[in-house]
């Protein structure tokens, strides 16, 4: 059976954002689609439809080369809209090593997956981290960062041996480096892709009546 124009064009966008780092948040923030909807487009759990698809390629500025290519490639004579990751580890996953670091696996599942995170962080171990003063001392405790999934890639995540560099922004663009032990939690919040649009029951051809009963 011939495979439809639609599953087609799927297949390039997602092979599109997957090539140039791009999440599910980040593309429905650019397009102005809604994260729900996006994510079941995009999982193929409703139908892709011109309009959708048409602020997509614009988005990642697909061009003809990409809808005539049948073996695909990703390049491209501008520059998408959308920033990719620079570190592209970010985006891969290495086996998981129960005995590894924790944080750091844990960290990576959530920017691979293009989820929200939010750390918790233990702020007396912060003092050489890059945090503003101000921020620090609102927070003598601890110290919750939330990173947003449409903005992982101005996040910038590097992974390091001793600890994680990010991009962060607060008054302004700060880049921290957090040391592994000051991460007390790390919290993924799956993409909620909504409720499944409800299809129309197939009409049966029949009158319904109501009847009143005393």
């Amino acid at each position: 059976m011939e495979e439809q124009p639609s599953v087609q064009l799927l297949r390039i966008l997602r092979k599109t954002a997957k090539a140039r780092g791009l999440n599910t948040a980040s593309l429905a923030n650019t397009a102005g689609i809604p994260r729900g909807e996006m994510k079941r487009v995009l999982g193929g759990l409703s139908p892709l439809s011109v309009d959708v698809f048409a602020r997509l390629a614009q988005a990642m500025n697909i061009g003809e080369a990409e809808l005539t290519n049948t073996a695909f490639s990703t390049a491209q004579t501008e520059t998408p809209k959308l920033t990719p990751i620079a570190h592209q580890e970010a985006q891969e996953l290495p086996p998981i090593d129960p005995l590894g670091n924790h944080a750091d696996q844990i960290i990576r599942l959530g920017f691979a997956l293009g989820c929200d995170l939010t750390l918790v962080l233990i702020t007396n171990g912060l003092a050489d981290a890059g945090f503003p003063e101000s921020v620090i001392e609102k927070h003598p405790q601890q110290l919750p960062i939330r990173l947003d999934a449409a903005f992982h890639q101005h996040n910038d995540p590097s992974f390091l041996p001793e600890k994680l560099r990010l991009t962060l922004s607060f008054d302004a663009l700060y880049t921290v480096h957090i040391p592994w032990q000051s991460i007390a939690h790390v919290v993924i919040q799956p993409l909620d892709i909504g409720p499944a649009p409800i299809k129309p029951e197939p009409s049966t051809g029949k009158a319904t009546h109501l009847r009143l009963v005393d």
